[in-house]
């Protein structure tokens, strides 16, 4: 056990403490070795890339994601989520590519997302009034 010595505390507040802390320590470890058991969700706000079929990226200033990839081995659902719930109108367009402004909840490993808790589509202006996402518009609007 680090840091802790018998001489610091006397008779059974020892023990007790020692198995207080061993116990949170085991926790840590339990947890930096399966992070899958904490779902720590992330929610971030900024553009929802979709440049080809079935591509799905996610950016702001903060991060920049993989929501879904041709290619990858990963779960329908999360690209289902973001189809079925889009509201045409608020999308920008350049060929087949397609953007929308967005906040997301998620969790991720390294630079994918791994679940997508929940997609909400944003007015296209909420990212294009503030000049940092404005700056990362996979497509710059027209006018």
């Amino acid at each position: 056990m680090k840091g802790w010595t018998s001489s610091a505390v006397t008779g059974g507040a020892f023990s007790v403490l020692l198995s207080i802390a061993m116990q949170a320590e085991a926790s840590t470890e339990t947890t930096k070795a399966e992070p899958h058991l904490s779902k720590a969700y992330q929610q971030q706000c900024g553009w929802v890339d979709n440049p080809s079929s079935a591509n799905l990226f996610f950016e702001n200033e903060a991060v920049s994601l993989i929501i879904f990839r041709q290619g990858l081995a990963q779960d329908d659902a999360s690209i289902d989520m973001i189809y079925a719930n889009r509201d045409e109108s608020q999308v920008l367009r350049q060929s087949s590519a397609h953007a929308l402004c967005a906040c997301i909840e998620y969790i991720a490993v390294d630079d994918t997302v791994t679940e997508l808790k929940s997609f909400t589509q944003q007015p296209l202006k909420s990212c294009l009034s503030n000049p940092a996402l404005r700056a990362l518009a996979p497509i710059q609007p027209k006018g």
